[in-house]
Formats: structure tokens, C-alpha cells, sequence
């Protein structure tokens, strides 16, 4: 069973990372590598794919395109041109190499024991990935979401912002920011807003055939949002983890997706060091749906209202009026909804929508 702390994300581009004993320039000039140190980087990557990367199957296609150029070339420019031969031929939206100017930190002695998201001060300066906390007329609750922190972290700021909008009769999530994360943060906020012991993706490694399920729990803080109407909002840039709670609860048939489709990232894992200049994402599994049995990589959360990114905002909340007015939900103000609804692109234009 894999250790889901490895399954870090995006998030963690600027952590812990090891050097493996290449020379490394000045940082105030960009690192030139002759084909030499090309090949030799090359090499590096071999190693760490062939140790880690989730489905071996995919990794000799992608060596054999990793080939040294008969000139010298630049850490970006080297990292742009690989990251894209490494994308098609792992067919792995995360996959990248990344170029550092400056010299990176070493990775923790135990890789697989990293942290799955950024120390605790850095998450309190990100607010634990929550932007914004609202309430619209109509009763409608609005959260954006831009990071899946680890819940070791940031539970209690989740728990705090779900309840601001606990008395609300819909939500609004806003995840077109969010770039994703934790997956253990996944799983904490659809425990709120499924049935517990829900299955969710799993973790599925075709190299040693190992999978780790991944279930929504009961008894965690914050309220039970089981029963609230549900509107995720997506972009392009929405990503990994992101995509992966906008998928689960779309496919469980709990949420509705509005918006442009996601980036299309769907393989868990982790950065290492090939190079004291140099981190290269390795996918360390793939998920896997318990309702469609595939996932979302390349393709993106599909929306169920398809809008552009700026518009989705004020499309969920008339859709989510317009729901609870035809489901007669009860209200405190009586054809208040109406009224909204009659006057959307005003309400809208004032709530800055």
C-alpha cells in the first residue's frame, strides 16, 4: 500500500529537493549545459523514472526522446523543450523538468516520507488556500478554494469557512484557481459533502500492481454538507488535486461543474532533484474513478454548464437560484429568488459577479 504522503502536488515545486553532484555556475547567469552534461542529466532522469514512475511502460519512449542536442544549450530552455517531450510521450500532464538558478536544497534522507504539502508558516501566509469566504441574496454561500492543503495544517480553517456558510440553502465552490495539493485534502472535503466510507479515486500503480482506496470519513470538523445543493466551478487552470474533488463529486453525482474544462492532470506524485539545478516531477501513481474507472488526465473535468472561466461565477449563481426556486425551497423571504432571478445581470453587476 503506498504512503499518500508522497502524493504531493504542484504546491510543492519549491520544496525539498536533493543534489546529485553535477557542478553548478554562478546562479546570477543562467546554467549553460554542453551535450556532455546533457547526456549526463539524461542519465539522471533514466534513474529516477526507472525507479519511480508510477507505469514503466511509458518510461523507455520517453528516454529514448530525451536525447543530448549537438550544442549547448540553456537550464530553461532545456527544461521547456524536455518538459514537452516528457508530456507526450508519458502522456502526463504533470510530468516536467524544472529549471532552479538557484542551487536547490537537499531532499529529505527518507524521499518517500516527504511532507504532502508546505510547511505550516507557509500555509498560514496562503490562508490554507482559502481566498474568499461569501454570502449572496437568495441565501447562496460562495467559497474559493486555490490550494488542496494538507488537512494536518489547515483543517481547522476549512472547518471555520465551511461553517460560515453552513445556514446557507446552496454552494458555490470556486476551485478555477486552484492548482491543486493534498489529495488526504480531497478526501477531507468530500467527506462533507458525501456519505461516509463514499468511495473515491484511487491510487492505482500498474508497475507493482498496488492500489490505495481512498474513502470520504465521518466524524471529521466542520459541518455536514451532505444534503446543500453543490456548484464547482472550473478553469484551465484548475489542476491535479483540484480536478480530482471536482471530478469524484461530479461523477458521484453530487455536484455540478461550471465552467471550462480542467487542465487535465490526474497522476499523483512528487518532485526529486536530478540536478543541483534541475527537479523533475515524477507521477508516482495514477487515479482511477469507482464510477467511470477512468480519470480526467488529458482530457479535464468536463463541465456540466460549459462557460468561459470569467462568466462561471455568475452562471452557478443563477443556475442555483433558478434550481431552488423550481426544486420550491423553502425560504425566509418568499419570491426573493424571483425577484433575483427576474434581475440577474443587475444583482450580479452589484455583487461584482
Amino acid at each position: 500500500m503506498m504512503n499518500s504522503r508522497k502524493q504531493c502536488l504542484a504546491l510543492l515545486a519549491s520544496l525539498s529537493m536533493s543534489p546529485l553532484g553535477m557542478a553548478a555556475p554562478d546562479v546570477a547567469a543562467p546554467l549553460i549545459l554542453q551535450p556532455a552534461e546533457q547526456a549526463a542529466l539524461s542519465q539522471q532522469i533514466r534513474l529516477r523514472l526507472n525507479q519511480d514512475y508510477h507505469d514503466l511502460a511509458r518510461v523507455p519512449a520517453a528516454l529514448e526522446s530525451l536525447k543530448p542536442q549537438a550544442r549547448a544549450l540553456t537550464g530553461p530552455d532545456l527544461a521547456e523543450d524536455w518538459t514537452r517531450l516528457l508530456q507526450a510521450q508519458l502522456q502526463d500532464a504533470h510530468a516536467r523538468l524544472v529549471y532552479s538558478p538557484e542551487l536547490l536544497p537537499p531532499d529529505p534522507d527518507e524521499a518517500d516520507d516527504a511532507p504532502s504539502g508546505p510547511p505550516a508558516e507557509v500555509m498560514r501566509h496562503l490562508n490554507c488556500g482559502v481566498e474568499r469566504v461569501e454570502h449572496y441574496p437568495g441565501n447562496i454561500g460562495y467559497l474559493r478554494v486555490d490550494a488542496m492543503a494538507p488537512p494536518e495544517a489547515c483543517a481547522s480553517t476549512l472547518a471555520a469557512a465551511l461553517q460560515v456558510l453552513a445556514q446557507s440553502d446552496a454552494l458555490i465552490l470556486d476551485l478555477r484557481r486552484n492548482r491543486g495539493g493534498s489529495p488526504a485534502m480531497v478526501q477531507w472535503l468530500a467527506s462533507h459533502f458525501l456519505p461516509p466510507q463514499t468511495a473515491l479515486s484511487s491510487m492505482v500503480r500498474a508497475r507493482d500492481a498496488s492500489n490505495e482506496a481512498m474513502q470520504t470519513q465521518a466524524g471529521l470538523p466542520g459541518p455536514d454538507l451532505a444534503r446543500m445543493p453543490l456548484y464547482l466551478l472550473t478553469s484551465s487552470k484548475t489542476f491535479s488535486a483540484g480536478e480530482h474533488l471536482a471530478y469524484d463529486l461530479q461523477q458521484a453525482g453530487r455536484a455540478k461543474v461550471v465552467g471550462e474544462p480542467s487542465g487535465g492532470g490526474a497522476n499523483p506524485g512528487t518532485f526529486r532533484t536530478v540536478h543541483p539545478h534541475f527537479r523533475l516531477w515524477v507521477s508516482l501513481a495514477r487515479s482511477v474513478s469507482p464510477v467511470t474507472g477512468g480519470n480526467w488526465e488529458g482530457r479535464g473535468v468536463q463541465p456540466d454548464e460549459r462557460v468561459k472561466a470569467p462568466e462561471a461565477r455568475r452562471v452557478a449563481y443563477g443556475r442555483a437560484l433558478k434550481d431552488l426556486v423550481l426544486a420550491k425551497a423553502p425560504s425566509a423571504m418568499p419570491g426573493e429568488r424571483e425577484e433575483l432571478l427576474g434581475e440577474l445581470d443587475e444583482v450580479s453587476k452589484r455583487l461584482g459577479l
